[in-house]
């Protein structure tokens, strides 16, 4: 093979993918599409087998305009449905509304004080810590929020250097510290 040769391979492999690639994006528009019926979708098959330059061609001059469309309209169906099952998945209120909600069920009796503070805890780790003693980080050197020494910027501020802020220190049942 001579050089030319090489160039001429390299060309015509380019030219060939990319069709190809324009051909399976044709495919794939033709097949999504709902508006039309499956004896279409055959003849624009049989027509892209038989005369496959001409028949992308023809394609995309006579339902090219509407490609972009339809794959905007999927994509914005896609997202809707994505948004959706987020929604679902996360709930729909946010974490004021949820909080306003328990408040509501503790002053109607429907849960105790101590059922109310149990979520609050466990969703915003660090708006109360017990400790054991006052600037002390935690049973065994452990931050209080759960995790090891080596945690966030958040626990280093507000659990490993509790000297330097200001604290406010109240006694609970058990005898334990809690630091706000």
């Amino acid at each position: 093979m001579s050089f030319w040769d090489i160039v001429w391979l390299i060309i015509f492999s380019y030219a060939f993918i990319a069709y190809l690639m324009m051909l399976f994006s044709l495919l794939g528009d033709l097949f999504r599409d709902h508006e039309i019926g499956g004896g279409v979708k055959a003849l624009w098959l049989l027509f892209f087998l038989l005369v496959p330059f001409l028949s992308a061609i023809a394609y995309l001059l006579v339902r090219g305009n509407g490609m972009a469309e339809r794959s905007m309209h999927r994509m914005q169906a896609a997202k809707a449905e994505q948004d959706q099952n987020i929604q679902q998945v996360a709930g729909q209120t946010s974490p004021a509304a949820q909080i306003a909600q328990a408040k509501t069920l503790r002053d109607s009796g429907e849960i105790t004080p101590a059922e109310f503070d149990s979520p609050r805890l466990a969703r915003f780790p660090h708006s109360r810590r017990t400790v054991s003693s006052p600037g002390a980080p935690g049973p065994a050197g452990d931050c209080s929020c759960g995790r090891s020494r080596a945690c966030s910027r958040h626990c280093d501020r507000t659990v490993h250097e509790l000297g330097r802020r200001r604290r406010v220190a109240a006694r609970t049942a058990e005898g334990e510290m809690v630091v706000k």
